[in-house]
């Protein structure tokens, strides 16, 4: 068995079917990459088992269902992307997951609630409707600069519309997509 793996990388493999739930005996793994895939279901509760997960990435699938409260047991996560998949529901609260983990989740258009962007000085702005006084203009020299260059390790998702990386501008003060 795979008890013992640290990390596990599958990912654009055009994988399909529902994730195995031996995955969730996996106890030392770290790194799940299951994105670009066609893996679909919902995402399986045995991910709580876990304990030492600390980068999930599921995007680009084909999950349905809604978000699983099991995602917030899983205590040491630092990075979580599941955008671009199926999923509905409510978007969990900025508690559920910790002040330390990276959530991406773009993509999926039938998620609702508040989307919050996590300051450095660890405030939350909420834009449920954001207006135009409320976004600012920013230059490409801006967006290279705070993405270090597109960078890949700043890759958020990519989809038909194009990639998502996520940033740090200067002057915004706080971390962007």
């Amino acid at each position: 068995m795979l008890k013992n793996i640290d990390w596990l990388d599958v990912s654009e493999n055009h994988l399909s079917g529902e994730i195995p739930r031996a995955i969730g005996e996996c106890l030392s793994i770290e790194s799940l990459l299951l994105q670009g895939n066609s893996f679909n279901g919902t995402i399986p509760s045995s991910l709580a088992s876990l304990k030492g997960l600390r980068y999930l990435d599921l995007s680009r699938n084909r999950f349905s269902g809604s978000i699983p409260d099991v995602i917030q047991n899983i205590s040491g996560l630092k990075y979580l992307n599941i955008s671009f998949n199926l999923l509905d529901g409510e978007v969990p609260t900025d508690d559920v997951f910790g002040n330390e983990t990276q959530v991406a989740m773009i993509g999926n258009n039938k998620l609702c609630g508040a989307i919050y962007l996590r300051r450095k000085r660890n405030q939350k702005l909420s834009f449920d409707s954001p207006t135009i006084d409320q976004l600012s203009k920013v230059s490409y020299q801006d967006l290279h600069q705070g993405t270090d260059g597109f960078s890949y390790r700043n890759l958020i998702g990519s989809g038909s519309f194009g990639s998502v990386y996520k940033g740090n501008l200067e002057s915004e003060d706080n971390i962007v997509a």
